[in-house]
């Protein structure tokens, strides 16, 4: 399973007028997509808003490593942090050795 996440973006205003084709298609300028960092088959939520149609990238993530990564900044939330780790694996074996003691 899988949810998406907002992508980090940088926060300039480019403008540009494009033409809406026969099937709703529209096409990103490419210096959009570029500053966007948008591949093929990106993913991009459609939101209408105050009249107008938004575009907002969005990136697929694990859930697991969601959850993974929720329960680690509960933890350092609650003062609880055990460091970096350099893979979800390391991070799991910390976890169960925290656990465990």
């Amino acid at each position: 399973m899988t949810v998406l996440q907002t992508k980090q973006v940088p926060k300039r205003e480019i403008f540009s007028l494009v033409k809406v084709k026969s099937k709703g298609q529209v096409t990103i300028p490419a210096r959009m997509r570029e500053e966007l960092r948008l591949s093929d088959g990106d993913f991009l939520e459609v939101v209408i808003k105050n009249n107008g149609v938004f575009f907002v990238p969005k990136t697929l993530v694990d859930r697991e490593i969601d959850g993974i990564f929720e329960q680690g900044m509960n933890e350092y939330r609650k003062g609880n942090g055990s460091g970096t780790f350099s893979s979800v694996k390391e991070f799991k074996a910390s976890r169960k050795k925290q656990k465990s003691a």
